[in-house]
């Protein structure tokens, strides 16, 4: 006999006050915080990865005629709908061939990368997201 299926969460009414998480034993939650500072540890990565993002946003922002010459290379790399990416090269083939190269198919092509030039041009600096 097939189980019923769990209901649906049913949204929180606004003046209902917030769910508290669930309580982490002490234990745990000092290994998670030690883990933190591990440069391996997973999280360790988001940190960089969310800084970095802050960092090019905040000079996308601050000049962002800056990104047009590697967008221009990208356009370059586009065949009809087709984008070449020569950053992915994938391993010598047998017999010491050339590296393959990766090809995606897009839905535009080129025209969204003019497109996101022609905008970057258009836009004014603006102040950056972080110093």
């Amino acid at each position: 006999q097939a189980e019923a299926a769990a209901p649906l969460a049913q949204p929180r009414p606004t003046n209902a006050p917030p769910q508290q998480p669930a309580a982490v034993p002490s234990s745990a939650s000092s290994i998670a915080v030690a883990s933190l500072s591990d440069p391996a540890h997973p999280l360790a990565d988001a940190r960089f990865a969310n800084a970095l993002a802050a960092q090019l946003l905040s000079r996308a922002r601050a000049d962002p005629a800056s990104l047009i010459p590697a967008l221009e290379r990208r356009a370059s790399r586009f065949s009809g709908r087709d984008y070449r990416d020569e950053d992915d090269v994938g391993p010598p083939r047998a017999g010491g061939g050339r590296a393959s190269v990766r090809t995606v198919r897009t839905q535009e092509g080129a025209a969204a990368v003019h497109d996101c030039i022609a905008f970057l041009r258009s836009q004014p600096p603006l102040s950056p997201v972080m110093p």
